[in-house]
């Protein structure tokens, strides 16, 4: 931000600061300022050539990984459970973990960082290296990193599947499953379409809760819808649906 000396002093001063301790952080900065300089939580860490997480490409000290190291605050915990039960919910699946801690806010900010953790190790086909080099510099034990990567590389199709799975219910209706079939039209109102094919797709869509197996659950309802297409409606679907694809790979984290 190319902050003036005046606009740090009084940041400094609001922050309670005494005069002799900020002009310590005004000198510090001025010396340094070609090193680069983060502020955490309040307090002011002078950090040089700090490199960003492997799972935070361009993020140094991203928040999102600050609660990794907090699992060690659990008591009796068993650390290859607790990873498999965090991917069972990237999963979906029913996960309860208040037999881990009382604190409802903590185990969710724990539960959390280690659900985007697993996640960017599947999304970003993190080495067995990256990832050992992220949990040190968070702060784990070489036996809680040598969990995760246990959880990780037994369990990546299922953290991958769960990806698509979320991505594929942005919407409140979702497709379950597809079937189609290539038709020959030999007769029509218009000559010009005679002996044309056309591609009979049917759609298995789901709205609310449905189970994998595609059994309905409670209000959740499933229908099916046949469309007919062109050989050009079928391009212009194809290339609607690459744009889409794409959408949905930029919004992943």
């Amino acid at each position: 931000l190319n902050l003036s000396k005046e606009q740090i002093v009084e940041d400094l001063k609001r922050a309670g600061l005494t005069e002799a301790l900020a002009a310590s952080v005004l000198e510090a900065s001025s010396a340094r300022k070609e090193e680069r300089t983060f502020v955490l939580g309040g307090k002011f860490d002078l950090v040089v050539n700090m490199p960003s997480y492997h799972a935070l490409p361009g993020e140094p000290n991203s928040l999102k990984l600050d609660s990794l190291k907090e699992i060690a605050s659990l008591p009796n915990i068993d650390a290859n459970e607790f990873f498999h039960a965090v991917i069972d919910a990237i999963c979906e699946k029913k996960v309860s973990f208040a037999k881990y801690n009382d604190e409802e806010n903590k185990i969710k900010s724990i539960v959390n960082s280690y659900k985007f953790l697993f996640q960017q190790i599947v999304n970003l086909n993190l080495s067995k290296e990256q990832i050992v080099e992220d949990l040190k510099r968070a702060g784990l034990t070489e036996a809680l990193a040598a969990s995760v990567l246990e959880a990780s590389s037994a369990r990546k199709e299922d953290i991958r599947k769960g990806a698509v799975e979320r991505s594929s219910r942005i919407a409140n209706t979702f497709m379950l499953d597809f079937d189609w079939k290539l038709n020959l039209v030999m007769s029509s109102d218009k000559i010009s379409s005679m002996q044309q094919p056309a591609v009979m797709l049917n759609l298995s869509l789901g709205e609310g809760e449905v189970e994998k197996d595609t059994a309905v659950k409670g209000n959740a309802r499933k229908e099916n819808v046949l469309v007919e297409l062109t050989k050009e409606d079928l391009d212009n679907l194809v290339a609607t649906f690459s744009k889409v694809n794409e959408t949905i790979q930029n919004l992943k984290v």
